[in-house]
């Protein structure tokens, strides 16, 4: 999946089970979305951001095809983050969003322009109806190098099993 994540303001919900972007207007009580984008932010339906059973855990693999069943524990929900919803100069403010899986990039501030470095690691994410994929994000760019375009792969087991 490839996705518009550039919007400082607006999130972008993903549905696993679709491969689709889907429209959410109430995230906290919609069902249809696993993962919300915003930026490099990423939330699960789950903890403070849904109602679902949404939580992720990062794996130290970083080998996609090596990841052949989800752990039965270790799940992080997702909690109150800061998160820029402004651009530049920003301005940080408390959103729910998953901290486990914002350990899939790696923002250095310390100069300008930002240094961004991807972790390359593989991801399992529980569903907001319970089930696991594993997810590996392969890039933040679109073709013309503008930032925020996140593509990330996965396979979602949606029969209840831990094993992909």
């Amino acid at each position: 999946i490839t996705l518009d994540a550039t919007s400082f303001t607006e999130w972008v919900y993903v549905s696993l089970s679709s491969g689709q972007i889907v429209n959410v207007t109430d995230p906290a009580n919609d069902m249809n979305w696993d993962l919300g984008f915003h930026r490099w932010d990423v939330r699960t339906n789950g903890g403070l951001s849904g109602g679902g059973q949404g939580a992720a855990l990062e794996l130290n693999e970083t080998q996609f095809d090596q990841v052949t069943l989800a752990p039965e524990s270790g799940y992080i929900t997702d909690v109150m983050l800061q998160i820029n919803m402004t651009g530049m100069p920003p301005v940080m403010e408390d959103h729910p969003a998953n901290s486990e899986l914002a350990k899939w990039m790696n923002l250095d501030m310390s100069e300008m322009p930002p240094i961004y470095t991807m972790t390359d690691k593989v991801f399992i994410v529980r569903t907001a109806d319970g089930n696991y994929a594993k997810l590996k994000f392969t890039d933040y760019m679109n073709d013309t190098g503008d930032r925020g375009h996140i593509t990330f792969e996965y396979v979602l087991q949606s029969d209840g099993s831990r094993n992909f």
